[in-house]
């Protein structure tokens, strides 16, 4: 009976798993070219956000700023949350298809020296513009971290996902 259990939570976990990749790779994708197309047609060249507590104050310790320059092909998104600061990086091509993300985050550690992450993201599309390869590297500037992960997306006739080799 253990085995059993022990299975179906086995190929529970691996459909959630499954289902994240696809949310992540595919819809968010499709989603943000979507967004970026968006804002060219609009000719949006800049939005701030700002972020208020549950009682509806002001919260001074966050802003994100969203800046797009169509003629570079880039849209920039800075954040801040307290001590920890975020600068995204976007690049598309001509049809506004993101070809590559750069996300860099710096924090004050508590020992008082500053923590930097860099994680790029490239991708590649196949004649239907759905992502077919999608790959991810995560480092840091001391090169303690050094991570990569690379996703293959494979679809059927009618343009629908079957599988991802991870």
């Amino acid at each position: 009976m253990k085995n059993i259990l022990g299975s179906f939570f086995l190929v529970i976990s691996s459909v959630t798993l499954n289902a994240q990749y696809y949310y992540k790779d595919i819809i968010g994708t499709r989603d943000f070219n979507q967004t970026i197309r968006l804002y060219s047609s609009n000719k949006v060249l800049s939005a701030e956000a700002t972020g208020f507590d549950g009682d509806g104050i002001k919260n001074s310790d966050f802003s994100e700023t969203y800046n797009f320059f169509p003629d570079r092909s880039l849209l920039k998104i800075a954040t801040r949350n307290k001590a920890v600061i975020t600068n995204e990086y976007y690049r598309f091509d001509s049809k506004g298809l993101l070809i590559n993300k750069s996300d860099t985050s710096s924090s004050l550690a508590s020992t008082g020296t500053y923590t930097y992450l860099v994680s790029t993201t490239t991708y590649t599309y196949n004649d239907k513009d759905n992502p077919v390869l999608i790959k991810n590297t995560v480092s840091d500037a001391s090169d303690s971290i050094y991570a990569t992960e690379v996703h293959q997306w494979f679809y059927n006739d009618q343009g629908k996902p079957v599988r991802m080799l991870k």
